[in-house]
């Protein structure tokens, strides 16, 4: 396996039941710096195909910028990494753009999740299909391992002889 992502015009058939979004907030246009790498690797080792991937910057003001990666020279490696498919619409853009507060940078990320791929083919193998899928928020997920039952409990002597 190469370490290049796959260039542009050579794409493989698309799974189109394992395709989601992302927005990623950060408090400003310099954190974007900071996760390129990690998309970049994310690519390179085909977890994740990037399809459409744009920059929303919210002013002091509380404008909205909408920035396509291709015309930031800051996030040039991100531009090598996107697939040109254009599937985010203006709405969802103004969907995405209510997570992102004055003075924040919200990275939106539409990505087919190479890492599900095998579960994709062997469900339309058999005539199936992945049909949903949601990420749960941090605090729901944070409460439920809160409250789960110790995996470990400590060692009870149930063995030993009551009378003895």
């Amino acid at each position: 396996m190469s370490d290049a992502p796959e260039p542009p015009g050579r794409s493989p058939e698309l799974a189109t039941d394992l395709v989601e979004y992302f927005v990623v907030v950060l408090p400003d246009r310099a954190a974007l710096g900071g996760v390129v790498p990690a998309v970049t690797e994310m690519v390179r080792s085909r977890r994740i195909r990037v399809l459409d991937l744009v920059v929303l910057a919210r002013g002091a003001d509380g404008a909205l910028d909408v920035v396509e990666v291709s015309e930031a020279g800051d996030l040039a490696a991100l531009h090598e990494l996107e697939g040109d498919t254009g599937l985010l619409s203006e709405n969802d853009l103004r969907l995405a753009a209510s997570a992102v507060r004055q003075g924040e940078v919200g990275l939106v990320l539409v990505a087919e999740d190479r890492w599900a791929e095998q579960l994709s083919l062997a469900a339309r193998g058999v005539g199936g299909r992945i049909v949903a899928g949601e990420r749960i928020p941090a605090p729901r997920v944070e409460a439920a391992v809160a409250d789960a039952p110790d995996p470990d409990p400590p060692a009870s002597n149930s063995w030993s002889d009551p009378g003895g």
